[in-house]
């Protein structure tokens, strides 16, 4: 039985360790990636800082 929960404690810690590495590459990838350079407004209107930071990284991924 002691075998049996130091594998299991491992296998846990290593799970966490794994899904903790997941979290901190998708940190990086949408939070502190560079931001492509896009057009400040639309028709003369000035775009919202959501927009403008969704639109960039939009582009910066190749997806518009």
């Amino acid at each position: 039985m002691t075998g049996v929960m130091g594998e299991f404690r491992n296998e846990t810690i290593r799970r966490l360790f794994i899904g903790l590495g997941v979290l901190v590459a998708l940190y990086l990838g949408f939070v502190m990636m560079p931001i492509a350079q896009v057009p400040l407004s639309v028709g003369g209107e000035p775009k919202s800082g959501l927009r403008l930071a969704i639109e960039g990284r939009l582009h910066w991924l190749g997806i518009i």
